[in-house]
């Protein structure tokens, strides 16, 4: 009887160690679905800059407005890439479609009829409308970890870290994000009125073999100044002194891959809240 008992203590405790080491949203499996961007990286054909903006504001943005009234999305955006810029690079544009959950994948757009939307000749125009640009690349990845008001708010700056955990350190990193960044984050955008938010994600799926990331962070601002703005001082201190025993962890666990600023440039409206 006692080595029973003994036997079950250390079941139940392996199972405690197990679970704490989850990420925070991963135990809500089966209750609350996680959140999915599909996230997809564009470069308009040269000369055809302006043709893609009208095609993506004028016509397919509608498609998607339908898409977030059928709830097949939450949300749809297209970002310009701010920092890095030129001509030269990989990717000049980006836009983030937020799902509701990983079914959601099978039938993107369920019940959408673009002819019905736009009419017969602008629906062939926005399919004629893809020759204005290449699709350089397709990531689809998952909502790990998010601030209470990351889908609501305006994320109108996006600061976009791609990140590498070092190898065996990807659960000091995960760690990190949800004992520090994520409450750190709540708690500011609480202070700020919900001006800024932050997510953390995984990258789940890729269309390109030379994946040298596997997570994607988000730091939402609604403004420059907004971005520019410092924590109370009484909730920096708080957090400047968790930094202590945080940041040399962090250090050791990851490494930043590049980092990038977007900024929006249209939206869909009437997003489904989290």
């Amino acid at each position: 009887m006692k080595k029973i008992k003994q036997l079950t203590s250390i079941v139940a405790l392996a199972i405690g160690t197990f679970l704490s080491a989850l990420p925070a949203r991963a135990q809500n499996v089966g209750t609350t679905p996680q959140h999915y961007l599909q996230i997809d990286y564009i470069k308009p054909v040269p000369g055809k800059r302006a043709d893609y903006i009208r095609m993506e504001r004028e016509l397919w943005k509608s498609i998607h407005q339908a898409r977030v009234a059928a709830g097949n999305i939450v949300s749809w955006k297209l970002y310009s890439v701010s920092f890095p810029n030129g001509d030269s690079l990989e990717y000049e544009y980006v836009t983030v479609t937020e799902l509701p959950s990983w079914a959601a994948l099978e039938e993107p757009y369920k019940g959408i009829d673009a002819e019905k939307i736009l009419g017969a000749d602008k629906a062939k125009d926005s399919r004629t409308g893809y020759a204005t640009r290449k699709m350089v690349r397709r990531d689809t990845v998952r909502l790990d970890l998010a601030t209470d008001n990351f889908s609501k708010s305006a994320n109108t700056l996006l600061s976009v870290h791609f990140i590498k955990p070092l190898p065996g350190k990807a659960n000091d990193f995960m760690k990190i994000q949800r004992e520090y960044f994520l409450p750190m984050n709540n708690a500011a955008a609480e202070a700020n009125g919900g001006a800024t938010s932050w997510a953390a994600a995984l990258v789940r799926y890729t269309d390109h073999s030379d994946q040298s990331y596997s997570h994607v962070s988000f730091n939402g601002s609604a403004s420059f100044t907004q971005m520019d703005s410092a924590m109370p001082a009484d909730l920096q201190s708080t957090w400047n002194i968790k930094f202590q025993t945080y940041g040399p962890l962090l250090e050791t666990s990851r490494t930043k891959v590049r980092n990038e600023l977007w900024r929006l440039v249209d939206q869909t409206v009437g997003s489904v809240k989290r």
